[in-house]
């Protein structure tokens, strides 16, 4: 498979390439608006209000608007593989905006210099970081190997300037620019002062990066909605191997579709994962792993699917058709977006999206919109709050908003159980909703009925509940 991006060039290039300097028309309240919020966001350059950095905001959130949704969509596929090599090696975070500097996110972009794939790695520079191309793989378009060339030039950049607007404008244009740049001002050493002396596209390269973030940030202020892919797309992870495979061989282990996995794994040119010595990667949705994995390096199939206890009533034949479910899940006191992405496998840059976040502090009790993988259930179903969850099968596509029928895990759990009511002595810092956790039978009308509650109303330390239970509770 050898396919050609250009359409980034179109958006990024000839649109963007002689924007940056040109004279504001953006509307004054936009702009105050914009600037109380790039003061209140985290960047690693000083984000500073230019007529170059409005311009960029401006193009993005308004001219563009469509072309940014997509984007952000796209992200959802390669910011927590980005945010995973990012934080094992112990950058920023907020660095991975510059894959949508590079690239607009499309790891089969080509530029006119020669530059490809995500993190625009011209072919001297590639080799000089390890990457590989041939006739059979060209690692500029492997997500996993260009970003970890791309961390491995950045923390050279960042050795030699120990600041990040320097190393990303170095990034750019090359570190001999940067310091002819660092001459010409006199010794130095700040962006904003040598950003005269830069070449053009450099010297909007800060600008758009601090626009990049401004929207990442604040995309929902502007009513943006990103346009998902469907699950199997976002809840990925990878594995590496130094064998030899095909994508139909490992098409029929996963059961997905030849074109997934080609959109997963954009650098084998010809379907056909090269035998390696140092090892190649590859990217699968989350619920095939395990089955990749037994393939790889057991040589030998297992099923997909775990074993679920014999106590549930929903069959096996239902749960092997619906891979995910969506579950709305109530923040706990202390609760914040890294330690719930942790309990469920999911990367924090995902809620986020699923839930139009702008930032990672939550409040107590507040719902979030959750998605994972159906295998799961075994662990989860009775941690799983009493309420409806949406399945969604192998094609939904997020990006139409298509989602099936609606079944509720109350009335499964309760199928063919005898049932007696219960008292549950309320612990410190219990609520309604983490107390109807332990007690998937019991729904959240009868609980208020039965304690003679309102909705929300504050639950004390000591006070005797009454539930209803098959005896059964849930264990953490």
């Amino acid at each position: 498979m050898l396919k050609v991006t250009f359409s980034f060039i179109l958006i990024f290039i000839v649109t963007f390439a002689s924007f940056g300097n040109s004279k504001s028309s953006v509307d004054p309240e936009f702009i105050v608006n914009m600037k109380n919020r790039l003061l209140r966001m985290d960047c690693l350059v000083d984000a500073r209000l230019t007529t170059a950095t409005s311009n960029y905001i401006q193009q993005y959130l308004v001219n563009h608007k469509a072309s940014t949704e997509k984007l952000l969509g796209k992200s959802a596929l390669f910011f927590p593989i980005i945010e995973s090599f990012l934080t094992e090696n112990k950058l920023p975070k907020e660095l991975k905006a510059m894959a949508i500097m590079e690239s607009w996110l499309d790891p089969e972009a080509i530029s006119r210099s020669g530059a490809v794939g995500l993190w625009q790695f011209m072919p001297g520079t590639a080799k000089d970081f390890g990457l590989n191309f041939n006739a059979y793989v060209d690692e500029r378009r492997d997500p996993c190997k260009s970003t970890l060339a791309a961390i491995q030039y950045l923390k050279y950049l960042y050795s030699q300037y120990n600041d990040w607007a320097l190393s990303l404008a170095a990034y750019n244009s090359g570190p001999q620019r940067v310091n002819y740049a660092i001459e010409r001002a006199g010794g130095v050493r700040d962006f904003w002062a040598i950003q005269q002396y830069l070449p053009t596209e450099t010297q909007n390269y800060v600008p758009k990066y601090i626009a990049i973030n401004y929207v990442l940030n604040y995309y929902n202020e502007h009513d943006l909605n990103p346009l998902l892919p469907e699950l199997d797309l976002q809840i990925t992870s990878f594995v590496k191997t130094t064998k030899r495979v095909d994508f139909r061989t490992l098409s029929k282990i996963t059961g997905l579709s030849v074109q997934t996995i080609e959109s997963l794994n954009p650098s084998y040119k010809k379907n056909i994962v090269p035998k390696s010595i140092e090892g190649q990667y590859l990217i699968f949705p989350k619920r095939v792993l395990k089955k990749v994995e037994s393939f790889l390096f057991a040589t030998e199939d297992e099923q997909l699917l775990e074993s679920f206890s014999t106590g549930s009533t929903i069959s096996n034949e239902l749960l092997t058709s619906l891979p995910y479910v969506e579950i709305d899940y109530t923040v706990g006191l202390m609760e914040d977006l890294p330690f719930i992405a942790k309990k469920y496998n999911i990367a924090t840059s995902q809620i986020m999206l699923w839930n139009k976040l702008t930032t990672e502090y939550l409040a107590t009790e507040q719902i979030l919109k959750l998605y994972i993988p159906i295998e799961k259930f075994k662990r989860l179903e009775l941690m799983i709050e009493p309420n409806k969850i949406t399945d969604l099968p192998l094609n939904n596509n997020l990006m139409t908003n298509s989602k099936s029928n609606v079944f509720n895990l109350r009335s499964n759990l309760l199928a063919g159980k005898s049932l007696k009511k219960v008292k549950h002595v309320a612990g410190p810092f219990e609520t309604i909703n983490s107390i109807l956790s332990l007690y998937p039978e019991t729904s959240y009308e009868e609980f208020l009925k039965w304690n003679e509650l309102k909705e929300g109303e504050v639950i004390h330390e000591g006070a005797v509940l009454l539930c209803q239970s098959n005896n059964t509770v849930a264990s953490y």
